[in-house]
């Protein structure tokens, strides 16, 4: 693994998603690093068990609470706090999941629609204005807006999810155009697993699990634009490994 120079001490890490398990290995990268990372929860359960499944690291420091995002009110709340705590959010990243559904866009149901605008696209923008116009103000940082792409198959994209990820796309070319004269950089990742890349489907929950070192690691190639391309908004991370 290629050792990277800077040090993360001082550097404050938001991640909102976090209780995925591509989250929780994130957010043990970034702990092992030393950063201060905030992972909102939305129950204290999951805030049990994301402290348990990181009781292991002695580096860094957790900080997270109870949230109803994407409330927008309470996304701002928490922006608010983390800026007057620690002046300044470093690295900023929202992950999303999607959600699976294959119906044709004929025989979609009102619910399922507004299920993705709910939760998919709205999300999207909450945690993306919230953060950005934090680091804008700040003039720096690196935004990272995930996307898990193991939930569909290439050849046969459901409807609901093209719109959500066209969507989200327009967005992120937005976003990425209007920060960027502020030092902030913005990438949107796909993180494709061993077995899409393939060709094949997707069998489990456990396959190809991505790597706390390997994800992190490209995270934060990003911060420090030590990766091949390191303006390029659009970006995939096709390499896995098992935990």
């Amino acid at each position: 693994m290629q050792q990277l120079s800077e040090k993360m001490t001082d550097k404050i890490v938001l991640i909102a998603g976090g209780s995925s398990s591509i989250g929780l290995s994130i957010i043990r990268y970034f702990l092992r690093e030393g950063a201060t990372v905030i992972a909102p929860a939305k129950s204290l359960d999951e805030i049990t068990r994301l402290k348990v499944s990181v009781a292991d690291i002695g580096n860094g420091t957790l900080i997270t609470q109870v949230t109803e995002l994407p409330d927008y009110d309470t996304g701002f709340d928490i922006a608010e706090t983390i800026v007057e705590k620690f002046g300044r959010i470093d690295i900023g990243i929202a992950i999303f999941n999607g959600l699976p559904c294959s119906s044709q866009l004929t025989e979609v149901h009102i619910s399922d629609w507004q299920n993705m605008v709910d939760n998919e696209v709205t999300p999207f923008f909450i945690c993306a204005r919230l953060i950005l116009n934090t680091m804008k103000v700040n003039k720096g940082g690196l935004y990272i807006s995930l996307c898990d792409s193991s939930l569909f198959k290439q050849d046969n994209f459901p409807p609901l999810l093209k719109i959500a990820a066209n969507i989200k796309m327009e967005m992120s070319k937005i976003f990425a155009d209007e920060t960027k004269k502020y030092n902030v950089k913005y990438h949107h990742l796909w993180v494709k697993r061993d077995d899409e890349v393939k060709g094949a489907t997707p069998c489990g929950e456990n396959d190809s699990v991505i790597s706390t070192e390997m994800i992190g690691n490209h995270i934060m190639k990003l911060y420090l634009s030590k990766t091949d391309k390191p303006d390029e908004v659009f970006q995939s991370f096709p390499e896995v490994s098992v935990l």
